[in-house]
């Protein structure tokens, strides 16, 4: 049998963009993710690189280790919050890899 190890991530409900994130690990993309929806993905055990991308924005990357049969676990969403919920294409701009977050929970 092969060998996996499991993501999850989960995405807080936003009323900031409804539009779904694209999920990349290892440089690959591998789903995607839609606001107030968990997904659950299979991976290969080893060490790993996450994060996500939407249009010209994309979060903070994170190096983590699965190990076979377990489950690591994210959250993600926007920073896009306050003024820059009204100017979304500037921020989208000028933010670059700090549109989106994403952080291993527990």
């Amino acid at each position: 049998m092969a060998q996996s190890a499991q993501i999850t991530i989960a995405r807080p409900g936003s009323y900031a963009f409804l539009r779904s994130y694209k999920i990349i690990v290892d440089e690959r993309d591998i789903g995607r993710i839609r606001a107030n929806e968990v997904v659950r993905l299979s991976i290969t055990p080893g060490t790993h690189t996450i994060y996500l991308r939407l249009d010209w924005g994309g979060s903070n990357k994170i190096d983590f280790t699965a190990s076979e049969g377990s489950e690591v676990k994210f959250e993600c969403g926007t920073n896009q919050t306050g003024w820059r919920l009204f100017y979304p294409l500037i921020w989208i701009l000028i933010s670059g890899d700090e549109f989106l977050w994403i952080r291993m929970t527990k």
